[in-house]
């Protein structure tokens, strides 16, 4: 129910929140003085983990954070920290 003046504000509040629900310890810092820019990097294959629809449609990776959370909840921490 929080109200947010800007997006950055709101993307701090989301990625805190989902750093606490993997209990992650660390926080995030932003550095506002330096310019942002994109760099492409080689894709990650994490290992499959069990998705909603896996028994009708083949695992999809590479989707979001939430996907991983929604679908190992407590063992979402261990999932990441494997693929590092």
């Amino acid at each position: 129910m929080q109200k947010y003046d800007t997006l950055l504000a709101l993307n701090e509040a989301l990625f805190s929140t989902l750093l606490s629900c993997i209990k992650c310890p660390k926080k995030s810092v932003i550095n506002t003085s330096d310019a942002v820019y994109y760099e492409t990097s080689t894709r990650i294959h994490n290992s499959v983990y069990p998705q909603v629809f896996d028994a009708k449609i083949k695992f999809e990776e590479n989707l979001s954070i939430l996907d991983v959370l929604f679908n190992l909840g407590p063992e979402t921490q261990d999932y990441l920290l494997r693929g590092v």
